[in-house]
């Protein structure tokens, strides 16, 4: 099951992200950016899905499955009209992974130095993790989606049916990222909210 989640995890947000970013950025570009910019493409279309999604009152699935088919067929035309450049922008990393010097210790110790503060942040965030007030508004409201399939439509905090929809919170789609997260990796939405 895990390698299931760690799969879809990776496509989300790793390759999912990699392919959206030729859409706009030309492949001279660093891989960096390429990345950036495809996060940022698929953080957009989400934004404007869920928010239409949410006025329109209809389900969270219907927000998913329609978040999801548009961005296949994305990734399908980035593929099939961006496949030069990419398969041009492979090329060229496995060029520069072969043409690496063996003698460039610059880069080998900033790769340790990197590693080594990367698992010190993940020990104190294992050790002392940080939970604010924001939580219970966020991931109950991300709770809140998952068990009602609806976006907004009951107050999280009391579980009742709203019979007005809430203008401040059905613009804001973070905590319906950390439900979509958690329905395509079948986690709970505290550890998408607070790990992921």
């Amino acid at each position: 099951m895990w390698i299931w989640k760690a799969l879809v995890l990776g496509i989300v947000f790793i390759i999912n992200p990699l392919i959206e970013g030729f859409a706009l950025i030309p492949s001279e570009d660093s891989w960096k950016r390429i990345f950036v910019s495809g996060v940022f493409i698929q953080w957009g279309i989400f934004e404007v899905i869920c928010v239409a999604c949410t006025l329109l009152k209809t389900s969270f699935h219907t927000a998913v499955y329609l978040y999801l088919s548009i961005l296949i067929l994305l990734d399908i035309f980035i593929i099939l009209t961006k496949k030069h450049h990419m398969k041009n922008k492979i090329k060229q990393r496995i060029q520069e992974k072969v043409n690496f010097k063996k003698t460039d210790k610059y880069f080998l110790v900033m790769v340790f130095v990197v590693s080594v503060l990367i698992l010190f942040q993940a020990l104190m965030l294992g050790i002392g993790q940080h939970e604010d007030l924001d939580d219970s508004s966020y991931i109950t409201a991300s709770t809140t989606t998952l068990e009602t399939n609806s976006m907004y439509q009951y107050n999280q905090q009391t579980g009742i049916k709203t019979e007005i929809l809430d203008l401040k919170r059905a613009l804001s789609a973070f905590p319906q990222y950390f439900s979509f997260v958690s329905f395509v990796a079948h986690i709970h939405p505290a550890i998408a909210a607070r790990t992921i």
